[in-house]
């Protein structure tokens, strides 16, 4: 038999590529940990005017509610009496603490997904586009082994406290699913920063390179108007800052293919989603993007991020441990 007649086709690889190991682990692992203390936080902040955002005082926003796509869902938090939804408004917070921290988190990252969904609805007035990339990200994580690195679980498995998954489930199913989600989830982040990029060419401020100066000029978008206007009304910033979104935007399908791209890409996003949340005020927008895009990291490159700060900190430890960089006062 010929060496191209036992050569595995095309059909093959792609199967084993999906169903012999889980890709980006640690990204998982990352994309769940921002995204449960995003929401725990928010919450938290927020729990001073709880009924009304989110309670019974929300019941104002019902015929914009009504007209959306999540009319048919059950308005049962909004209608429960303030004991019954204080208790789940803390529950909410509890499931996604220890999402966040991994313990049994297939079932929390359920319990956050369902509970924070209920929350969701009854404020349609409050919704950002935060929170669809939120309730998405939350609904493929369901799917993904999110917990097998970071987490409680993982740390219980090791020292045998804890059933490993594998032994109840076959191993190529579970790997499918996690890549299944990991698929995804980049998806979504693809055609958000695609369609957005496409958006923006079609408006002049954008393509002249002067669209970022226009919220930033605005105190309903921008908190620091008094401090840095100067720098809002600085040429090269405002071009530098227009510019740079809608290329990397636009051009980010591109930087997937290559990993030295992509994680040049998640820097550069990352970086931009800080400035958006920083210079307008939007962290929880920003910070859910961050957490969906860190899904795109191949473990590889967790790995090597890792080994370089342990290299680094073992370099400080040496410089540290000898005799002649101790800086005494006659060195002074």
């Amino acid at each position: 038999m010929s060496a191209a007649a036992t050569r595995p086709g095309f059909v093959e690889t792609a199967v084993d590529a999906v169903t012999s190991s889980r890709w980006s682990l640690y990204g998982l692992a990352a994309t769940r940990i921002a995204l449960g203390l995003t929401v725990a936080v928010q919450l938290i902040i927020n729990a001073p005017d709880r009924g009304y955002t989110w309670g019974a005082g929300a019941r104002w926003g019902l015929p914009l509610r009504d007209t959306g796509v999540w009319a048919d869902w059950p308005m049962w938090v909004a209608d429960a009496g303030p004991v019954l939804f204080t208790t789940v408004y803390l529950a909410t917070i509890v499931a996604a603490l220890l999402m966040a921290v991994g313990l049994f988190t297939r079932w929390t990252t359920i319990a956050t997904l369902v509970l924070w969904m209920s929350l969701f609805v009854a404020a349609p007035l409050i919704e950002t586009g935060g929170d669809a990339i939120l309730r998405m990200t939350l609904a493929y994580l369901v799917l993904s082994d999110c917990g097998a690195r970071f987490s409680l679980d993982a740390r219980r498995e090791a020292a045998g406290r804890r059933r490993p998954l594998r032994e109840r489930i076959p191993g190529w199913w579970i790997a499918l699913w996690n890549n299944v989600a990991v698929v995804l989830i980049a998806h979504q982040i693809v055609m958000v920063y695609v369609g957005s990029s496409l958006w923006k060419l079609e408006s002049d401020r954008w393509v002249d390179g002067t669209a970022v100066y226009y919220p930033l000029s605005t105190e309903q978008f921008s908190p620091w108007l008094d401090q840095l206007g100067w720098l809002y009304g600085w040429a090269p910033f405002v071009l530098g800052a227009t510019w740079s979104s809608l290329v990397v935007q636009f051009v980010f399908p591109l930087l997937l293919l290559n990993r030295s791209t992509r994680l040049v890409a998640f820097v550069v996003l990352t970086g931009m989603h800080l400035g958006i949340g920083f210079l307008m005020g939007i962290m929880y927008f920003s910070m859910v993007m961050i957490a969906a895009d860190a899904v795109l990291v191949s473990d590889d490159s967790w790995r090597r991020a890792a080994r370089a700060v342990r290299t680094r900190r073992w370099r400080r430890g040496q410089v540290s441990d000898r005799p002649d960089a101790v800086v005494t006062p006659e060195r002074l």
